[in-house]
């Protein structure tokens, strides 16, 4: 074998194996940059579901009453609160219970 018949085996062996390392650091690249965006996304879908509001509800009756009969509770809501103003007058509201409370004064 001629110097020269060896310089070009040895030039193709060098680029096949530069271009497979060059491959393979595109691959894991690629891989790298596929594994940032699924954590992304699991960020962004944990931050939005961080994010849902809960809107609670509570409905407060008082039965029917006689003429002239006196409320026995008034209930007014605002902003994120509920507020029952009990008037004991002995036939009113004995008891309001809050299941899980959170931010709630009873």
């Amino acid at each position: 074998m001629d110097y020269s018949t060896f310089q070009k085996k040895k030039d193709y062996y060098k680029d096949k194996y530069m271009n497979r390392k060059y491959m393979n650091r595109k691959k894991n690249l690629s891989t790298l940059l596929s594994i940032i965006a699924i954590l992304l996304l699991s960020v962004l879908a944990t931050t939005q579901a961080q994010a849902q509001t809960c809107t609670p509800t509570t409905t407060v009756s008082e039965g029917d009453l006689a003429p002239g009969g006196i409320p026995s509770f008034g209930v007014s809501s605002g902003a994120g609160s509920v507020t029952v103003d009990h008037v004991n007058a002995g036939t009113g509201l004995q008891s309001f219970t809050v299941v899980n409370a959170t931010n709630a004064v009873v």
